[in-house]
């Protein structure tokens, strides 16, 4: 029934359970607190039981958020992607739905050209990152590439999550602020 409660109603102090019992505690309300004191969960001597809940749980909100971030990444991709299909006039390449191992989430072009991307086009290499907390890149992280270029967040208007991403390869036509 506890596990049903944080797991439904996400109580502000839910979040902390992946760090341990100790930090969800200090936010809870002493009404809180002893439910689960009353259901034996935060008692000093460890059972299996007791491990084994607090571990179910941790995961199952690790679970949650990796989904969150996950829908939020999926998010700035499709906009990312619009975006460039705008600018440039051609279609970009989705890489991170074939593979999460080229480095980069989407190839698109420097500017505006007909036809399709190919291996002789002046194509960029996009990187999102996309958060619903925050996104920071920064200056130092854009100077570790000389070839990257850094762009300020986009503002996912759906959501009101923030995004940001950078691009890496040659793109001389755009440049870090």
């Amino acid at each position: 029934m506890l596990a049903d409660y944080v797991l439904k109603t996400a109580p502000i102090w839910s979040n902390r359970i992946p760090y341990g019992r100790r930090e969800a505690t200090i936010f809870m309300s002493k009404d809180e607190k002893a439910c689960f004191a009353d259901a034996g969960l935060l008692s000093d001597h460890l059972d299996t039981g007791i491990i084994t809940w607090w571990d179910t749980i941790a995961t199952k909100i690790r679970t949650q958020d990796q989904q969150a971030k996950n829908e939020t990444g999926r998010l700035g991709e499709r906009n990312t992607i619009k975006y460039e299909r705008n600018r440039t006039n051609s279609e970009p390449i989705w890489m991170s739905i074939d593979s999460n191992l080229a480095g980069y989430d989407i190839k698109s072009r420097v500017s505006e050209d007909s036809g399709h991307i190919t291996h002789r086009s002046k194509s960029i290499h996009i990187r999102l990152r996309a958060s619903g907390i925050s996104c920071n890149i920064s200056r130092v992280e854009c100077r570790a590439n000389e070839q990257s270029i850094c762009v300020p967040p986009m503002v996912l208007i759906q959501q009101q999550k923030n995004a940001c991403c950078y691009f890496t390869g040659r793109a001389t036509a755009l440049h870090p602020h």
